[in-house]
């Protein structure tokens, strides 16, 4: 399966959306999967402009605009993302959601538009925000749209659920531990004092 995981923030830029996306990435193709990262985040060397690069195996399109802090905003976006995602042979776009995520709702609005199975993660808490949401309605509309909605913890899905309605389904899709990566090996945990 070919998937485009799409998300405002991504490494080199650190935090948990852009750490929990490049695992997710790096798992699929472990899986055998072909993931295509899209992120309005500048690479290590402040590419943007669409430049493709590689970080850890998984190809990144850098569809940033020179802005202050390095902000990952591109209202300019949506025409080379159509253009990418159309030419790509995409089988599903995941979209990874914050609070403030104009680069992700662009990129929704792209994939629904195109007809492209499109998954949505929410990783944040939406709290004085979920009238917002309610208001603006273009939540409710994805699901309507058969955007496959999570979030990351079902404290995080409740005000979610409240705003897609019977429209859809927001499920609970846990961020992932690899235990086996923390665990200490055999033989060298350190001794319990007693």
């Amino acid at each position: 399966m070919k998937i485009a995981l799409l998300s405002d923030c991504y490494l080199p830029r650190l935090g948990g959306i852009e750490v929990q996306v490049h695992d997710l990435a790096t798992r699929l193709i472990g899986r055998g999967h072909e993931v295509v990262v899209f992120t309005a985040t500048p690479g290590s060397h402040g590419e943007r402009g669409g430049f493709v690069d590689q970080v850890a195996g998984v190809a990144v399109h850098r569809l940033a605009l020179r802005l202050p802090f390095e902000l990952p905003v591109n209202p300019l976006a949506p025409g080379v993302l159509r253009q990418r995602l159309a030419s790509g042979g995409f089988d599903v776009a995941h979209i990874h959601m914050g609070v403030v995520s104009p680069f992700a709702v662009d990129c929704t609005r792209v994939a629904t538009d195109m007809g492209l199975p499109t998954a949505m993660t929410w990783h944040c808490m939406l709290g004085p925000f979920e009238p917002v949401f309610r208001a603006a309605g273009y939540v409710r509309t994805w699901a309507t749209r058969g955007v496959a909605m999570s979030a990351v913890s079902a404290v995080a899905a409740e005000p979610l659920q409240r705003i897609v309605g019977s429209a859809g389904m927001v499920n609970v899709l846990p961020n992932g531990i690899d235990v086996d990566r923390w665990a200490t090996p055999v033989g060298q945990a350190p001794a319990r004092e007693s």
